[in-house]
């Protein structure tokens, strides 16, 4: 906890009346829902950020599916110590976007979650630890490979069919045809 809001606790905690007992139960409880309301209405927030963020990669409809190879975060809430890693690509439901790709150590692979359905934890450890804009530039390296990739393969394959259209073979077609 940072120094400001010890700070802020410990003023709160002295305007809470000291006697009787109830005025500080009742204050304390007070605190305690504003807080909460506080901490849910930033992570709606948090969430919706991110979420827009993927529904702008989908919007763009990325054909191809990249898994990082760095975690960003560590879950061991299910006894069983989890990485959790992110996937850009075609998901359980079928369609691209960004997923929480949670792995055991070793191979054990324990599925994907899309970001508006993993915990608000989870949302804050990927934010705070960096990785999603160092995925991102992972994302654009791969996808400017493929398009240097596809370039070359469409070059060769558009020199083979003009071989093919200036060769006997086609001048053959076009008197049989005739």
């Amino acid at each position: 906890m940072c120094g400001s809001t010890k700070n802020k606790i410990s003023a709160v905690a002295e305007q809470i009346p000291q006697a009787p007992a109830e005025a500080d139960f009742v204050g304390l409880i007070k605190y305690i829902s504003e807080r909460e309301k506080g901490l849910s209405r930033y992570s709606d927030k948090l969430r919706q950020s991110l979420v827009a963020i993927d529904q702008h990669l989908q919007n763009m409809h990325i054909s191809i599916n990249v898994q990082d190879k760095e975690p960003f975060a560590e879950d061991d809430a299910q006894g069983d110590p989890l990485q959790l890693y992110l996937y850009l690509g075609e998901g359980p439901r079928g369609f691209g976007g960004l997923w929480v790709y949670a792995a055991g150590y070793g191979s054990a692979f324990y599925g994907y979650k899309a970001f508006g359905d993993v915990k608000r934890l989870t949302l804050l450890q990927l934010v705070r630890s960096g990785r999603l804009p160092k995925f991102l530039a992972l994302v654009a390296q791969n996808l400017a490979e493929a398009e240097a990739e596809y370039s070359e393969v469409a070059t060769i394959a558009q020199k083979m069919a003009k071989a093919i259209e200036n060769s006997d073979i086609a001048e053959h077609k076009r008197y049989s045809q005739a």
